[in-house]
Parts: structure tokens; C-alpha cells; sequence
């Protein structure tokens, strides 16, 4: 019998998509699941884009220092195809959870203050296209560096 290749958290967000809602989209597929292996990271919501709004993915930590050891490979893992990891001010006051937002670097350029920092609109249809294009690549890029690197801890026994 062949192995789903998907993370459990992320066939957890397929199994959990509720009749009628919006669908996870194939193209962030392999960037939600490549940052759902990532230690004290899960993903929230997302969008592969759409002609006039640029793709993102919501991600929630538990502000472990795994969790951030994790951002910061995040971070360069964008930094490496013009995306953005954006600190998003969601929940009430004390609500501990840390959101941040991996959007290209296009979106934040289109940002405007009445919008929410996800799902911005974009200006021009190639810039979002640009960012649909890089996400495979981001995606093997973290997995890369997850298993490379120093940076994320194993979990001490």
C-alpha cells in the first residue's frame, strides 16, 4: 500500500475542509505542507491567488523556541524567491498565539491599510502569477533546509 507523502497536519486541514467551504487550493498545496513539518508551525488558511489577489498562507506558532528557530528558516527560505513572512495582528488581547503571514513581497508593495494583509489585491495579474510560479520552489526550498540544518532542534528526550 502506497504512503500518503503528506504531513498528518496537513491531511488533518483536508479531512477538516467542511462541505460547502472553500477547498485547499493544489497550487499552496506543497508550500502549506513543506511549513505544516515544520516544529511549533501549522497553517491557518490559505490561497494559491487569483488574477486579482496575490496567494498566502496564514500560519500560527506556539511560540516555542522551535517554533521560532523555525520562522527564522522560513523567512529565508522567501527571502530566496521575493516572498515576505509579515507578523499579523489576529486574536484579543492575551490571546498568545503568534500569526504571521507568507505573502510575495508584491503584496505588501499593494497593501492598502483598509485591507487585511492576506488576500491583498493585487495591482498587476503578472505579479501574482510571479508569486504562484515561486511556490513549489519555496516549498522544496524549506524542506531542504529542514532537513539541513542546525537551525530547527529535534525535540529533547
Amino acid at each position: 500500500m502506497e504512503q500518503d507523502p503528506l504531513h498528518e497536519a496537513t491531511r488533518a486541514i483536508l479531512a477538516g475542509i467542511r462541505p460547502g467551504t472553500a477547498p485547499l487550493d493544489p497550487g499552496i498545496l506543497p508550500l502549506v505542507d513543506a511549513l505544516n513539518r515544520l516544529p511549533g508551525l501549522r497553517t491557518e488558511s490559505s490561497c494559491g491567488g487569483h488574477p486579482d489577489r496575490h496567494p498566502y498562507v496564514l500560519l500560527k506558532t506556539d511560540g516555542s523556541e522551535r517554533a521560532m528557530a523555525g520562522l527564522c528558516l522560513v523567512a529565508h527560505a522567501l527571502k530566496s524567491y521575493g516572498w515576505k513572512l509579515q507578523a499579523v495582528p489576529i486574536g484579543s488581547v492575551g490571546d498568545l498565539t503568534l500569526r504571521f503571514v507568507a505573502v510575495p513581497g508584491q503584496a505588501l508593495k499593494d497593501w492598502q491599510p483598509d485591507q487585511a494583509v492576506f488576500g491583498v489585491r493585487a495591482a498587476d495579474p503578472e505579479s501574482v502569477r510571479a508569486g504562484q510560479a515561486s511556490i513549489e520552489s519555496i516549498a522544496g526550498r524549506i524542506a531542504t533546509l529542514r532537513l539541513n540544518s542546525r537551525f530547527v532542534p529535534e525535540p529533547l528526550d
